[in-house]
């Protein structure tokens, strides 16, 4: 019995294993510090391959704007910005408060980016 028991195991491990590569992942690649009033570059990237044909990209900002979304058909608001292929955006920062960047695709969402933007020196 036990020696069945192990067998369905190891087969569900394998099954498993199998469906893992079916999702994508997909993370966010730029700085982790930042500036009130600079602008930052950010990239998405996606283990095993590109964003070549993937639709309904969405970059979201917190405490900054979206001035440049690289995307074929992207449509942006400022704080979201939406296309196919939108593999980098350019974020101007609005404020010392700490921003996060989200990205959410079809074929798996990043974790949040957070960005630390410390405060203006002054003197």
């Amino acid at each position: 019995m036990s020696r069945i028991c192990t067998i369905a195991v190891f087969s569900a491990i394998l099954l498993l294993n199998s469906f893992s590569g079916a999702i994508a992942q997909v993370s966010i690649n730029g700085p982790a510090c930042a500036f009130a009033g600079g602008n930052s570059t950010f990239t998405a990237v996606r283990q095993g391959g590109d964003f070549q044909g993937v639709t309904n990209m969405q970059w979201c900002v917190t405490n900054g704007e979206i001035v440049q979304v690289f995307s074929h058909n992207a449509s942006n608001n400022g704080t979201c910005a939406t296309g196919e292929n939108a593999f980098s955006i350019i974020v101007h920062w609005n404020s010392s408060a700490a921003g996060t960047i989200t990205l959410t695709t079809p074929v798996g969402d990043a974790s949040p980016h957070n960005v630390s933007i410390p405060p203006a020196l002054t003197g």
